[in-house]
């Protein structure tokens, strides 16, 4: 994968998991009544679900090198 991709593949990680935090933060504020607090509290988690895709995202793309860095020696 080039950085571009692996940079686009990130950043709409980030843009949705925030996005779908918002989205049911807004929801269950207009069904509860309890505006700005559910909005709130679902934007924080869904930071914290786009900082998981994220290192998650990274953990594979190192297991990826490492995996091509290994058949490379192994070939030589």
């Amino acid at each position: 994968m080039s950085g571009a991709a692996v940079g686009l593949r990130i950043a709409i990680e980030i843009m949705a998991a925030v996005a779908v935090g918002v989205g049911i933060g807004f929801a269950l504020d207009n069904w509860l009544g309890t505006k700005p607090w559910m909005l709130i509290l679902f934007c924080i988690l869904g930071f914290g679900a786009a900082l998981v895709n994220v290192m998650r995202t990274a953990r594979e793309l190192e297991r990826k090198r490492l995996e091509a860095k290994h058949l490379a020696a192994q070939k030589e």
